[in-house]
């Protein structure tokens, strides 16, 4: 049985990496190539945790080309088989997170929705995310809570940059944002950009109908270009 459908051949190691690690994660088994779920030394604990291993070692090398297979199979368990395809295969990302930040740091809003500037910086993100996933600590007993300083310290970079390369249209809006206590989320800070520019459509209906239906309609036809030619 493979774990996915795509067969690693050394040049989609990418793609690969990311659906292995989406079928194991559906499967709750990532902690036995990360390490959280580390080897046991009780022996009846240590069959069943073999046993479980063994499974995804087999998953893993089965979804390898011929070449790679005949290679891996003799690993001895599943986290050196992905230490080892990592070290192999992933180091030659620098390229691609150097093209990917930069394309992150010129993006702007420019002429498009926020909606559709919002989609555009979260495939950067998520692109990102998959290059150089956040380091997490694995240490049982760690009293400093370094995985979540770090999620934190991400998502306050996301916020700068999705606040950054607004239109100078929402100032006010990003002021306001910028000004909260606890700083929100890039997702949150959406959707109050979002709601204040319902607001602002709505206040403009409501202070002159015929105006504000008017500039709406101009406002409605110009996102229908701005799809079309897209």
């Amino acid at each position: 049985m493979a774990l996915v459908n795509t067969i690693l051949d050394g040049g989609n190691y990418l793609a690969w990496t990311i659906g292995t690690l989406t079928a194991l994660e559906a499967k709750d088994k990532t902690g036995y190539i990360d390490g959280s779920i580390p080897e046991l030394t009780d022996p009846t604990e240590f069959k069943k945790w073999k046993k479980v291993d063994s499974m995804i070692k087999s998953w893993m090398v089965n979804s390898l080309s011929k070449e790679l297979s005949d290679y891996f199979a003799f690993c001895l368990t599943s986290k050196a088989t992905w230490d080892v395809l990592q070290e192999r295969f992933g180091a030659n990302n620098l390229p691609q997170i150097y093209c990917v930040q930069k394309q992150t740091n010129l993006l702007t809003q420019g002429g498009d929705l926020v909606t559709t500037y919002f989609n555009k910086i979260n495939r950067y993100w998520d692109e990102m995310g998959r290059l150089m996933p956040l380091p997490t600590c694995t240490y049982g007993k760690c009293t400093y809570d370094i995985t979540k300083r770090v999620a934190d310290l991400d998502a306050s970079i996301k916020l700068m940059q999705f606040l950054m390369s607004l239109n100078p249209l929402y100032d006010v809006v990003r002021t306001h944002i910028l000004n909260l206590d606890p700083t929100p989320s890039a997702n949150n800070a959406y959707n109050m950009v979002i709601m204040n520019e319902k607001q602002k459509q709505l206040n403009m209906i409501y202070s002159d109908p015929i105006e504000g239906g008017t500039a709406l309609m101009a406002k409605a036809s110009q996102n229908k270009n701005l799809v079309r030619f897209s």
